[in-house]
């Protein structure tokens, strides 16, 4: 099987791409996840590679009160993936 460059399997998804990012100003809960999603999550020092990111078509954050300043992957993907769930639960 050939290998794919960075972000080559995402090129032409018909869903949204979504990273988590600390810049990100558009928070988790305001996006619309009822549709097809890939999801992009970077370790908490580096991030994803600017080459991956730019394939997002949203950066999302995560809204954390207090001094928390982020989470570790495992944790941002459970947050993430626990509020595609519940918007997609019917009425």
């Amino acid at each position: 099987m050939p290998r794919r460059g960075k972000g080559g399997l995402l090129r032409g998804y018909p869903g949204r791409i979504v990273a988590t990012r600390l810049d990100a100003t558009r928070s988790l809960f305001a996006l619309d996840l009822r549709g097809p999603v890939a999801w992009l999550f970077g370790n908490e020092g580096a991030g994803i590679s600017p080459e991956v990111g730019a394939l997002a078509t949203d950066a999302i954050r995560i809204p954390m009160p207090g001094a928390a300043e982020s989470l570790n992957v495992a944790m941002a993907a459970t947050v993430c993936l626990f509020e595609q769930v519940r918007q997609r639960q019917p009425g």
